[in-house]
């Protein structure tokens, strides 16, 4: 039997940071494991993130290039009715921090129902990510002329009690329209950010450095998942399917891992 906590952030949510995984390998034989299909969600959205709080499962429809959701709710699994319930109130990708909830939206982020940050006037607020007491958030307006597109960062531990206050020296602008973080990750008081496009940006206490730059912006290159593997970082890059990592201030591609399995295409694939 193991047990620990999970770092990872896949898409869209970053795995509870209070939830314990414990697994079990069978001494002998194997387990009889029953799956089981979810029902359908009674919704005109399609492509659901699951993310869990509170010990409870969740999905939500993310926005796609700055709109709004097609479905803005968030639905919870409710075990007992063995169906998914909307709950209005909830607001999607929250995270329990010394007991109280954090929450981003698209404008404005609550410690314990307390707003410490609204963004610019005409912007909204996007993907977020807490650690080493800073918190990042993307930061976008597509209406301005040339659009607003960015990462802002700002200090912050639980026991603050005023607003926050973007550092200017921590701001990362993100020039590709459209352009969204798909995934954070940390690894020994560094920050890892990936995008859509294939952009990979580390920060630390001298403020950001990019580690790779898209090569064309049009073509679909993504770096959209990281999980932390004991003393490194993996990056999961579609659509080689192959994996890069990070360690010891260094990006590299894992060149051929894993390996294609046979019948699988190589075009479009996800490690």
């Amino acid at each position: 039997m193991t047990a620990g906590f999970m770092a990872a952030y896949n898409t869209q949510p970053r795995s509870d940071r209070e939830l314990l995984q414990v697994s079990m390998r069978p001494i002998l034989g194997s387990l009889n494991w029953q799956l089981e299909r979810l029902p359908d969600i009674a919704s005109s959205a399609t492509g659901f993130y699951p993310f869990s709080m509170h010990g409870e499962l969740y999905i939500h429809n993310r926005s796609e290039k700055g709109m709004l959701p097609t479905d803005p709710r968030v639905y919870r699994w409710d075990d007992q009715q063995r169906q998914w319930i909307g709950e209005h109130s909830a607001q999607p990708y929250s995270e329990r921090i010394a007991g109280k909830m954090l929450s981003v939206t698209g404008t404005a982020v609550t410690y314990d129902q307390k707003v410490l940050l609204e963004p610019q006037p005409g912007a909204r607020f996007g993907e977020h990510y807490f650690a080493n007491g800073v918190l990042f958030i993307k930061e976008s307006n597509q209406q301005l002329d040339p659009p607003l597109n960015r990462l802002i960062a700002c200090r912050w531990t639980p026991e603050l009690g005023q607003p926050l206050s973007p550092e200017p020296s921590w701001q990362f602008d993100l020039p590709i329209p459209f352009e969204f973080m798909y995934a954070f990750g940390q690894l020994d008081g560094e920050v890892l950010a990936v995008s859509n496009n294939g952009r990979v940006i580390k920060f630390d206490s001298q403020g950001w450095t990019t580690l790779r730059t898209p090569p064309v912006p049009a073509v679909s290159y993504q770096v959209y998942s990281i999980l932390t593997f004991y003393d490194r970082l993996l990056l999961g890059h579609y659509p080689t399917g192959e994996l890069y990592e990070y360690a010891n201030s260094e990006l590299k591609l894992l060149a051929g891992w894993p390996p294609v399995l046979p019948g699988v295409s190589t075009a479009a694939r996800e490690a």
